[in-house]
């Protein structure tokens, strides 16, 4: 009896990790297909641009509160990350932003209300996305934190997950723009 329930346990967890696994990807794609359904119509690049790439390189970076913007039309700038997900995700960001394996985004994931969605087409504006961040706060609430980047303008926001498949923008900056 103790090793059927020991092994039951075992199943237990390691479906609940996997489980978790792809929820997290799929809250990804979510926040992704709204922002592709609020554009209408877009192209978008076909590889996610890296965080490293646009100056995010460590927590710090991520936190609006501890980074340094000079947008004075930002949304919320003095929020603190640390406040809405807890300090539990130093690491976990940490280690996201320096996967190399996540690089393309994959079509059959996005949500087929982008019906005129488009991959790289020559001599159009394309749309470029960082690959979300999906973080779970101590309170139970989803947010995301992802970077677009279109038409010379390069926005970093975060959003929380409101209902099922939408997310309302809680933070917007610009960080560059061309």
């Amino acid at each position: 009896m103790l090793k059927v329930n020991l092994v039951l346990k075992l199943v237990l967890v390691t479906v609940g990790l996997f489980s978790q696994k792809v929820t997290a990807q799929t809250l990804e794609y979510s926040l992704i297909s709204q922002l592709l359904v609020e554009r209408d119509w877009c192209t978008i690049n076909k590889e996610f641009i890296s965080w490293e790439s646009q100056g995010f390189d460590e927590y710090d970076d991520f936190n609006p509160k501890k980074a340094e913007y000079a947008d004075l039309f930002a949304i919320n700038q003095n929020l603190d990350l640390d406040s809405l997900i807890g300090h539990n995700y130093k690491e976990k960001i940490k280690c996201i932003i320096s996967l190399k394996n996540r690089n393309k985004i994959k079509r059959k994931e996005i949500d087929s209300n982008c019906n005129k969605v488009k991959f790289n087409q020559a001599n159009t504006s394309v749309l470029y996305f960082t690959n979300p961040i999906v973080l779970k706060s101590e309170r139970g609430e989803m947010y995301a934190l992802i970077i677009e980047s279109f038409e010379g303008e390069t926005i970093y926001c975060i959003y929380k997950r409101i209902e099922m498949d939408f997310w309302e923008k809680i933070h917007k900056t610009m960080i560059s723009i061309e």
